[in-house]
């Protein structure tokens, strides 16, 4: 049995959890479109 404080806090950090992902994977992206656009070059 979970306190819905407990439930709160769990699901409150999933979702950090999942916009550092989300963030991380911006910033891969944006690091691969950078190193397309020097090859251009």
């Amino acid at each position: 049995f979970v306190t819905s404080r407990e439930n709160w806090k769990w699901r409150h950090a999933r979702s950090d959890a999942e916009k550092a992902v989300r963030r991380q994977e911006r910033r891969v992206k944006e690091i691969i479109f950078q190193s397309e656009e020097d090859r251009k070059i």
